[in-house]
């Protein structure tokens, strides 16, 4: 093969193996052989190192065993070596979402270049953004300042939200007591989305 044709072929052969090794790791996994799964995984990486979906299924791994800094620190990494691949932030975005580390999801879909921004990765933004809203109306309510979750939740409900983002949120009006508004949000949310 010539130098172009290789260049041409490298992607979507690079993408059909690294679909085989996560369909053996995952084989792997749904048996309870973490060791061999993680393995499998290393191989790839070292065989395909821009594939994201590779890291993402050996951080999983990794949070399985308890090791939830090792994968923190694989993505980091990785991270390091491909700062700007929009999958591989996209992928890390969704693993720190696992975690319900919504601050760092967003900050990491940040580093993304506006025009590499796919509809995805535009929606976990959106959703990472209203989390963590919620987290910080769920800590005022924790902190019994129902005033002040009233107007956080309000804000958050002005801004253009999909039906799935108005059901959370449908969830915190529930939470401090405003049950009418609740059902009132998770109705529209269902009227737009009946299969929500």
């Amino acid at each position: 093969l010539s130098f172009n044709q290789k260049k041409l072929i490298k992607e979507p052969y690079s993408v059909s193996l690294s679909s085989q090794y996560r369909a053996k790791a995952e084989a792997l996994t749904q048996s309870g052989d973490l060791e061999q799964a993680e393995k499998v995984l290393k191989n790839a990486i070292e065989i395909a190192p821009e594939q994201p979906w590779l890291y993402y299924d050996l951080a999983f791994i990794y949070q399985q065993k308890g090791l939830t800094e090792e994968a923190r620190a694989l993505f980091n990494n990785v991270l390091w070596q491909f700062p700007l691949n929009p999958q591989i932030r996209y992928s890390h975005a969704l693993f720190l979402r696992s975690l319900d580390d919504y601050q760092g999801a967003i900050k990491t879909l940040q580093y993304i270049p506006f025009k590499s921004r796919d509809k995805d990765i535009i929606a976990l933004e959106q959703q990472l953004q209203l989390n963590e809203s919620l987290t910080q109306s769920e800590r005022h309510l924790d902190a019994k300042n129902k005033a002040t979750a009233i107007y956080h939740l309000s804000s958050l409900e002005a801004q253009n939200l999909t039906p799935a983002m108005q059901a959370e949120l449908s969830r915190s009006w529930y939470r401090i007591d405003e049950k009418k508004h609740a059902i009132r949000l998770i109705s529209k949310a269902l009227k737009a989305e009946p299969l929500l």
